[in-house]
């Protein structure tokens, strides 16, 4: 599960978590795919090239390295005999509303930076 974000119909950046096996494996072999999973039945795969882009997420209070996506193809994959539910989480805790916070910050900064 990761944050992902849609900056046009040809680039999608997401998240992977640092020093992991999927970083490892995407800096291995640039081919992925984001299955996308929302409510109302939506339910995508996206498959194209990804490269790393920015060795830290600023807004992250934790270590994750921004990762885009050039998109090759999207396959719409619902059922219409069955309805998907996207898994769900809720931040819980004393720090719930920082967490909440530091997720729409991280969001913002997938959608909005740029190299230099």
């Amino acid at each position: 599960m990761t944050w992902a974000v849609a900056r046009n119909v040809e680039t999608v950046r997401f998240i992977a978590d640092h020093n992991t096996t999927t970083s490892a494996n995407l800096e291995r072999d640039p081919r992925a795919t984001l299955q996308i999973i929302g409510k109302d039945n939506l339910l995508f795969l996206i498959k194209g090239n990804s490269k790393h882009v920015r060795d830290r997420v600023e807004a992250a209070s934790f270590a994750m390295i921004m990762m885009e996506m050039a998109v090759t193809e999207v396959k719409e994959q619902s059922w219409p005999i069955v309805e998907v539910s996207p898994l769900t989480y809720i931040w819980r805790g004393e720090k719930k509303e920082e967490l909440l916070a530091m997720e729409q910050a991280v969001l913002k900064e997938l959608s909005e930076w740029e190299p230099n």
